[in-house]
């Protein structure tokens, strides 16, 4: 929702994920406002207002919108997926980061927060579409949770999370790194 009765929508407008992409390659995110009536907000674009682009396009390949909330404040927090091949002879599946966004309705970032977004610290892994998710925290920010696989433990992730204010500080001990909530478990799999 949208603080109202309408709802913000994020779109990646171009993201084939392992596929050859154009140079640049591209990432983008777009966010579209949806009023209550059911129609676009006449104060955006009929294709949304831009509001990511990759800081560096030629090392990510595509960027996805993980789960987008309204902050209750009139803006959007938007976690993401960014493909990350930095290694040869590797999928975007196999290596991806999270981020997470906070921007307004009108697709700026929010005063204080990086334009980048904040990064998630989450090892490559092999499924990042189940990798973390988030939830408002009812005090204006959010927690984000995700799987953390690292080396010695890559069959077995931990989960983490870390509660974020609406400035972006995190709340919680652990910095950027969160709190292990979760110690390492064989073949967990899914974040929700």
């Amino acid at each position: 929702g949208d603080g109202g009765a309408g709802v913000f929508v994020v779109t990646s407008p171009v993201n084939w994920f392992d596929y050859p992409q154009p140079t640049p390659r591209v990432g983008t995110l777009r966010l579209h406002h949806i009023l209550e009536q059911g129609i676009l907000d006449p104060a955006q674009p009929s294709e949304g207002v831009t509001f990511y682009t990759p800081p560096d396009p030629s090392d990510y390949m595509g960027t996805d919108a993980v789960r987008a909330l309204a902050d209750g404040a009139g803006g959007v927090y938007v976690l993401t997926r960014a493909c990350n091949p930095v290694l040869a002879h590797t999928f975007c599946y196999q290596h991806s980061v999270l981020r997470l966004l906070h921007v307004t309705a009108a697709g700026a970032t929010w005063p204080g927060w990086p334009s980048g977004g904040l990064s998630i610290p989450v090892m490559p892994e092999y499924d990042p579409l189940d990798q973390g998710d988030m939830v408002t925290d009812g005090a204006g920010g959010v927690v984000v949770a995700w799987m953390n696989f690292d080396l010695p433990t890559f069959q077995s992730p931990s989960v983490r999370a870390q509660r974020y204010s609406a400035a972006g500080s995190p709340l919680w001990p652990g910095g950027q790194a969160g709190l292990e909530l979760l110690a390492p478990a064989l073949e967990r799999h899914g974040l929700r």
